[in-house]
């Protein structure tokens, strides 16, 4: 666990005998409901970031993190497109017949089937 909180102090909200609160209809229509299993760090992190009112919920945390993935992954396809745009084609089939020779002159057990 990291500092300050434990695994117990993940789960020390849950009501007895371990059961999760029920799902609270009033949440936004606009989100889907999702179950998911994450390494106990991680539990205990996102709820660390509760406690200390950096995130309102966990949930808030779950999904700013993957929105964040989005919009690096988003980032570098858009990256790579433009690389592609201003690649000079006559260099790339200049590299890729150089690669071609290559992957021909190796052994038929180390070239791609």
């Amino acid at each position: 666990m990291g500092e300050g909180y434990s695994a117990a102090s993940v789960f020390a909200r849950l009501p007895p005998g371990g059961a999760p609160p029920s799902y609270d209809p009033g949440m936004s229509d606009r989100k889907t409901r999702l179950t998911v299993t994450i390494d106990p760090h991680l539990a205990a992190y996102a709820e660390h970031l509760v406690e200390a009112g950096k995130a309102p919920s966990v949930s808030a945390v779950v999904n700013d993190a993957l929105e964040a993935e989005r919009q690096r992954d988003q980032k570098a396809r858009r990256l790579w497109r433009e690389a592609a745009e201003r690649a000079d084609p006559d260099k790339v089939a200049r590299m890729i017949a150089h690669v071609s020779a290559q992957a021909a002159a190796l052994p038929p057990s180390y070239r791609y089937r």
